[in-house]
């Protein structure tokens, strides 16, 4: 594998990549969509079914969906380029833009992420928050200081399985560009995959 596969080293580079953008970017939105829902607003409920139910939709009707997002020639990500006067990219079809048309694809799916960090955010006692904003703290210094030491158990949970999931990428890729165009979204899966078929 590390000396016979010619593929088995840029097939790793990409999949590191991915896991670089992917990884990071999973938590933040996971975490603020979590945040934005733990708020007391009307129709809560509502938001956290839509925002979850992407995670349930499959892998192949999720990657029908992003081509016709990404599409060069009718993509609604292209129009909406447009109306602002901005040429967007062939994101499937040029090297530069098709990874990070997978990591935002693969971005739509964090619904069970986020619904864990909310657990974690719903059961930080108020005493922690009202204390704070007692000695003076505001909304950052109370995040940086009560929130993230208090959901660390959750973040590190959701840390590792972001990663491994990052590390299995292969749906998206295969059915939106097949590993293409040259190679720049062949991940380490899709090694696997192959070998054997």
């Amino acid at each position: 594998m590390f000396s016979n596969d010619p593929l088995f080293w840029k097939s790793l580079g990409v999949t590191l990549k991915f896991a670089a953008l992917f990884v990071p970017l999973n938590i933040i939105v996971a975490l603020g969509l979590a945040m934005l829902l733990n708020q007391k607003v009307r129709g809560s409920a509502f938001f956290r079914t839509a925002f979850y139910l992407p995670s349930v939709i499959s892998g192949v009707a999720l990657a029908m969906i992003w081509s016709w997002v990404y599409s060069g020639d009718y993509g609604i990500l292209n129009f909406f380029l447009s109306i602002f006067g901005v040429e967007g990219p062939d994101w499937l079809n040029d090297t530069k833009w098709s990874l990070v048309a997978m990591v935002i694809a693969s971005l739509w799916g964090q619904g069970a992420m986020m619904l864990i960090f909310l657990a974690g955010l719903k059961g930080i006692p108020k005493d922690l928050y009202e204390s704070a904003s007692i000695d003076g703290a505001g909304k950052i210094r109370q995040f940086f200081s009560v929130t993230i030491p208090m959901i660390t158990p959750t973040l590190l949970f959701n840390l590792i399985t972001s990663i491994i999931a990052a590390f299995q990428q292969l749906t998206l890729a295969l059915l939106l560009t097949g590993g293409g165009p040259l190679k720049s979204t062949f991940f380490l899966c899709d090694v696997h995959v192959r070998k054997c078929l």
